[in-house]
């Protein structure tokens, strides 16, 4: 299995003439943000193999504040042109299928819509749009990064700094999904007629176990 964990830039600089879009940094709010999610996912003790940063002052400041809470080297965190000059789904796309299987996990801190774009593009029937310093977690079954667009992806870990209203729904439902799909592996070497009441049980069991995955989560992060 391989993780994609993508992460919208927190509050910056409001636009201004004055100033290029490139060079808006992080305000205060955006710092506390920040750190606030920083820690919120570090509670899940996820480290990402790969770190990847678009180079525009906002989205790296976002990705040394995650780095300095999880003790990753600043110096580590690739920087990518493209995560800020395309600002679409396809560079993290791109950029993840060329990863080394050695890793399983990758973090990328970018912008939207190239955020919001990349998570719906790799999970189906999901319409999220990325709020300042949101995180989302998307899990895929497959054992290569080149095989990630043959692949359905599941959103299994979702935190936004604002209202969670409506987001366990949206997780709940992706867990169970992912463990329903698991499980569909083992039913093989039954009997079509076995299989199909195994099926059910197994959708059952997984719809359980997803709800109770998102009330701990409630209740610990």
């Amino acid at each position: 299995m391989k993780s994609i964990i993508l992460v919208r830039h927190a509050t910056a600089i409001v636009r201004d003439n004055d100033l290029p879009d490139f060079d808006r940094t992080l305000i205060r709010k955006g710092k506390k943000e920040s750190r606030k999610m920083a820690e919120r996912f570090l509670k899940y003790q996820i480290t990402p193999g790969i770190w990847i940063s678009s180079p525009a002052p906002r989205a790296l400041e976002t990705a040394y504040i995650f780095a300095d809470v999880f003790d990753f080297p600043r110096n580590k965190i690739l920087l990518e042109d493209a995560l800020y000059n395309e600002n679409s789904p396809e560079p993290y796309i791109e950029l993840t299928k060329s990863l080394p299987n050695s890793k399983n996990s990758v973090i990328f801190f970018g912008h939207d819509p190239g955020i919001s774009q990349c998570s719906n593009n790799l999970v189906k029937n999901l319409q999220l749009d990325f709020p300042k310093a949101g995180i989302g977690g998307i899990s895929l079954l497959i054992d290569s990064w080149r095989k990630l667009e043959e692949s359905e992806g599941y959103l299994t870990l979702i935190e936004f700094p604002g209202s969670r209203k409506g987001i366990s729904r949206i997780l709940e439902r992706n867990l169970t999904d992912l463990i329903s799909r698991q499980s569909q592996n083992l039913l093989f070497p039954f009997t079509p007629k076995m299989t199909r009441k195994m099926q059910k049980t197994v959708k059952s069991y997984s719809e359980k176990i997803a709800k109770e995955v998102t009330i701990y989560r409630k209740r610990n992060f």
